[in-house]
Formats: C-alpha cells, sequence, structure tokens
C-alpha cells in the first residue's frame, strides 16, 4: 500500500529526468516522461477518450478479438504440424498483441499483419505430405517452425520497442540513447515511423465528418481518428487551428500502440507461462469459461466479442 501511494498519490515524486533520455528518441513529444504539470494535462487530453468503455466497446474491444481469434488458427495450425511436440509462443504472442493494437489505433489504415502471412505459410505446410509432422518424431525439444519475414512498419515497431532495452541503470543511459538512435538504421526506423504516423492522420483528417450536425460516434473507427476530433474539440476551446500533424500528436499517438504493445504481450506472455505451469488452475479456468460460454461449448466455436464484453466471470 505504501508503495501504491508513493506511484500514484504522493506529490514528493515525480517522473526521473533520466526516463527523457532513454524514451524522447523512440516516442517523441510523448507525456510519459513529463513532469505532472500544464504540459502533461495538455498531451493527456489528446488521448483520454481511447481508455473511455464506449471507444473499447466500439473499437478497441473487437480489434483485439479479431488478432486474438487469428493468434489462435496459428496456433491450431502449429499444433497440428507439431502433433506433440511443444512450440515456442513469444513471437505469435507479441506479434498478434502488435496488430491489435495498431488495429485499433490506426483502423483501416493499418495494412500490414504479423499472422496473415503466419497464417498462409503454415496451412501450405500443413496441407503438404511431404513436410507432414507424420513423419517427424515427437521431441521435448521446441519444434523448428520457419521465420516469416515482416514489412518495414512491423520491423521499425519491434526495433524501436526493443531500443531502450538494456541502456536503464547504465551511467550514460542517456549519451548511449541518443548514440544509438541516430545510427542510420535507428535513422531509418524513425523515417519510417514518422511517415506512417503523418500518413495516419492525415487519412484520419480526410474523413472528417464534412457536416457539422453528423454524429462523431459514426465516424470513430479507430484511435487516431478519435484524437483528431479531440484536437479539432481543443482547437475550439482554445480558439486556435487545429494542429493535426503537430509532434504532439505523433508522439501520444505513437506511444498508445509502443504502451499497447509493450504492456499487453508481456501481461498475455506472464498469464499463459502460469497457467502453462498451474494445469488444476488451467482447468478451473476452462470450466469457469465453458460453464459461461454454454452456446459457444456447444456450437463448438470460441465466445464472441459481444458475448465476452457482457460476461461476468471473476477473472
Amino acid at each position: 500500500r505504501e508503495t501504491q501511494d508513493i506511484m500514484l498519490r504522493r506529490k514528493d515524486f515525480d517522473r526521473s529526468t533520466n526516463i527523457r533520455g532513454l524514451l524522447e528518441d523512440v516516442i517523441p513529444d510523448h507525456h510519459i516522461y513529463e513532469q505532472t504539470n500544464s504540459v502533461f494535462r495538455t498531451h493527456r487530453k489528446l488521448v483520454q477518450d481511447v481508455m473511455l468503455p464506449s471507444f473499447i466497446q466500439k473499437v478497441a474491444g473487437p480489434a483485439f478479438h479479431a488478432n486474438i481469434m487469428r493468434l489462435v488458427r496459428v496456433w491450431d495450425l502449429k499444433a497440428t504440424i507439431a502433433d506433440g511436440s511443444p512450440f515456442l509462443a513469444t513471437q505469435d504472442i507479441q506479434g498478434a498483441v502488435l496488430d491489435a493494437v495498431y488495429s485499433f489505433a490506426f483502423g483501416s489504415y493499418y495494412k500490414s499483419s504479423t499472422t496473415l502471412p503466419k497464417i498462409d505459410k503454415l496451412e501450405k505446410w500443413n496441407s503438404n505430405t511431404e513436410h507432414s509432422s507424420q513423419n517427424t518424431p515427437r521431441s521435448v525439444k521446441p519444434f523448428d517452425f520457419p521465420d516469416v519475414a515482416f514489412d518495414d512498419l512491423i520491423n521499425a515497431t519491434i526495433d524501436l520497442a526493443k531500443a531502450p532495452q538494456g541502456l536503464q541503470g547504465s551511467p550514460i543511459a542517456k549519451l548511449q540513447a541518443k548514440v544509438t538512435m541516430n545510427m542510420p538504421h535507428f535513422r531509418r526506423v524513425r523515417k519510417i515511423r514518422d511517415d506512417v504516423l503523418r500518413g495516419s492522420l492525415k487519412s484520419a483528417v480526410s474523413r472528417l465528418p464534412k457536416e457539422s450536425g453528423k454524429s462523431d460516434s459514426q465516424f470513430v473507427t479507430s484511435a487516431v481518428e478519435q484524437m483528431v476530433l479531440r484536437e479539432t474539440a481543443l482547437a475550439k476551446i482554445e480558439n486556435r487551428s487545429p494542429n493535426y500533424l503537430s509532434t504532439m500528436m505523433q508522439g501520444e499517438l505513437f506511444g498508445l500502440i509502443l504502451g499497447g504493445f509493450d504492456t499487453t504481450s508481456t501481461t498475455t506472455l506472464w498469464g499463459v507461462k502460469f497457467l502453462t505451469d498451474n494445469a488444476s488452475v488451467q482447468k478451473r479456468l476452462r470450466q469457469a469459461l465453458q460453464s459461461s460460454f454454454t452456446k459457444a461449448k456447444v456450437e463448438n466455436r470460441s465466445p464472441t466479442f459481444q458475448e465476452l464484453a457482457v460476461a461476468r466471470i471473476p477473472y
């Protein structure tokens, strides 16, 4: 409780300046390394709507559900091909979460995918009798599935997410981070990031409702559209022109993506690990889910997002 009070309530402590040195080139102009002041609060206003229950129910939830169902398909195929042998799950989970976060952040503007290329490759492999798992003896070692190449956006995001790792705690972390982020590879990665962020913002602005009486809820299908609407409203209140392509808009949008990817994938990975290590708890959870989603169980399918959204299960 004392630690929680220090982290959440006490004003004696604030964000360290070291955090800025580590992250300012990864997530430019983001509130995560700002002190709790007017700048911090201004930044937070841009993204406050994406945590509302209405946004989660309409936009974020369905996007996550759709991408996790693709992950389930990947694992169905891998389980069939591996035929009893274990296989590594880390990259599959991280990829599916990244797809989900980008899907709800960008909506239809997001054309990349980590899971669809895997599904395509695994389906071809599974249908090829020459590579049938029946010809491969079972092993306690993880089954070796071939890597799938990702596009520039996926690779750039993963590289930026990994960039601060290993620097925290270093006496010259800020200098190391600055040198790292200005190397040729990371200059290219940052350009990919910036081009995609600007493109998504321009696309969202182009879809702004032309009619003033049109409901905002009909327009919003992604976080970037919600942020554009929020910037429009803030500009009107502050009697200024909207700045849709500001570094603050880009930084808050990419921070939403990177933060959602890192926290959700890490939480999911630990959840899978704990459930794998504790079969009795896994059994209890499965029973609770099956008793709550009886229709889905009878129909031999996964629960829909709508069913999950209204369920009341103590987990």
